[in-house]
């Protein structure tokens, strides 16, 4: 069970990492930092703010109108990444991730769920030992919808990108 300081510095590597190449920017990069509620790019049309906040700080959804400081936004990522979605994948993930590859995991589980992120094809293929095919499984994640996303293609490519870094 990894402790506080360790959950806290996957979920700073996460949050705010350019691993070597810089290709990969992190939650942050990929979600953009918006501190007034705007409706995402999704089907549905989701209230939103900070980095793809949907919830505010007090668990109810985020509402046109409702605003956050920079640091307010910052705070709750760092918060909800180490409360929830490190231990989130940590928890349906059996075996060993190195650093890397478990920031790729959290970034792919922020932005589709814990719940889809457990059942995901990423996570049966890494914890059947298949690493490089949990790695590339990760391009899948593409869609809203029936529609594909060319921000989650991206996104996607850099999670995948830094899930293969870690396993060298």
């Amino acid at each position: 069970m990894p402790t506080p300081a360790q959950r806290n510095s996957v979920a700073a590597v996460v949050a705010i990492c350019c691993a070597g190449t810089g290709a990969y920017l992190g939650i942050g990069g990929y979600e953009g930092l918006r501190t007034v509620a705007y409706r995402d790019a999704s089907p549905k049309q989701i209230w939103t703010y900070c980095f793809g906040e949907t919830q505010r700080t007090d668990g109810a959804a985020v509402r046109k109108g409702d605003k956050a400081t920079p640091a307010e936004c910052k705070a709750m990522l760092a918060n909800r990444l180490a409360g929830g979605f490190v231990p989130g994948v940590e928890k349906c993930i059996t075996r060993d991730m190195p650093v890397k590859v478990e920031a790729a995991f959290v970034s792919l589980a922020y932005n589709i769920g814990i719940g889809a992120f457990c059942k995901s094809l990423v996570a049966r293929k890494w914890n059947g030992g298949a690493w490089t095919e949990a790695c590339a499984a990760m391009r899948l994640y593409v869609r809203s919808g029936d529609k594909v996303l060319p921000g989650l293609v991206r996104r996607r490519d850099g999670e995948s990108e830094l899930c293969m870094e870690g396993l060298q």
